[in-house]
């Protein structure tokens, strides 16, 4: 038993600390990139800014998404709402994290070079995807393992 206490806290504060160092990470590219944008905003034609508008509409769609599925797999049963949490959390943390900073980014490349291959940024959403896809299945398998660990089944 433990053992078993010792293996959840560990993962537990993995996730907590890879969420903190990709979030910091995130926030530093997040605010060097705001900075760029006030600057170079004004001088956007429209076809970058309609590209740019395409891309931040793809990453809200992003996060809508995930808070959906969190929302479906509450709807399972409230008996089972630590764990859900505990899935939730470690989902959403690592998913939109990786999201946000990998499209602060790729977003910072194709702007920078006035989106002269919309084709950057698009790669670099399906990119984008297929990580978060893979990260939300890794955070799933950590709360079965947290929910088999804990109730012994």
């Amino acid at each position: 038993m433990k053992n078993t206490i010792k293996g959840i806290v560990r993962r537990i504060w993995a996730i907590s600390f890879c969420r903190f160092c990709v979030v910091g990470i995130g926030i530093a590219i997040a605010g060097s990139m705001a900075l760029f944008f006030l600057v170079e905003i004004v001088r956007l034609e429209k076809e970058q800014a309609n590209l740019l508008m395409l891309v931040i509409s793809v990453q809200v769609s992003f996060l809508l998404n995930t808070r959906i599925t969190f929302e479906d797999e509450q709807a399972r049963g409230p008996d089972e709402w630590v764990f859900q949490w505990l899935a939730w959390n470690a989902q959403r943390s690592i998913t939109v994290s990786l999201e946000q900073l990998g499209f602060q980014l790729l977003l910072g490349l194709g702007v920078w070079y006035m989106a002269a291959s919309p084709l950057v940024v698009f790669a670099g959403a399906g990119v984008n995807y297929v990580l978060a896809r893979y990260f939300s299945l890794r955070a799933r398998r950590v709360a079965a393992w947290l929910r088999a660990k804990i109730t012994g089944r």
